[in-house]
């Protein structure tokens, strides 16, 4: 990650342990949407990452994953900023809007998830 953004993720995500798992999440939705564009399904890919296998297309350049991770960091960073979503609600949905941006598909976010659970009850 450039300075630039590394500072300004870091500012929106200030503890350490919260901001390593924003990276790997990030660099997880990269590495999935490498996958065949959703051709295969959620699933199959991870165990496919899992088992070290390489995705079944020829443009996964270094200028193509840093592209992808932009777009990550700058969804992040609008999530974060704009509707204070968790680090980990931005982290489960970055791949859908990873996805969406390379598709070229319109994407908004819902400001609140389907559906709710009481933090006592977990």
């Amino acid at each position: 990650m450039d300075h630039t953004v590394n500072s300004a993720l870091r500012e929106l995500f200030s503890d350490s342990q919260g901001f390593e798992e924003l990276c790997s999440g990030i660099a997880h939705a990269v590495e999935l949407s490498f996958w065949g564009d959703l051709e295969f399904d959620r699933k199959t890919a991870e165990g496919m990452i899992q088992m070290k296998m390489e995705p079944p297309v020829n443009y996964k350049t270094t200028n193509e994953v840093k592209r992808r991770l932009r777009i990550c960091m700058d969804w992040a960073e609008r999530l974060r900023r704009d509707l204070k979503w968790s680090r980990m609600r931005i982290v489960d949905t970055m791949p859908l809007a990873l996805r969406k941006s390379l598709d070229g598909l319109p994407w908004e976010p819902k400001e609140h998830r389907d559906s709710w659970t009481d933090p006592k009850t977990i």
